[in-house]
């Protein structure tokens, strides 16, 4: 049986959603947010933030 690790949950409703991706910045961890419905993910980011970001689906 595999670990599970527990992660805290993250308040997306106080997520910034940035008009674009920032070059520069280092990204701790993304996860997929409902990827195949609304396409987005979120990435914890080098200040501890979490950003919100939409993939271009074409």
């Amino acid at each position: 049986m595999p670990n599970v690790i527990e992660r805290p949950a993250v308040d997306f409703e106080s997520a910034t959603i940035p008009s674009k991706w920032e070059p520069g910045v280092r990204v701790l961890s993304a996860a997929s947010l409902l990827v195949p419905y609304f396409g987005a993910c979120a990435a914890i980011v080098e200040d501890g933030s979490v950003e919100i970001f939409w993939l271009d689906v074409e």
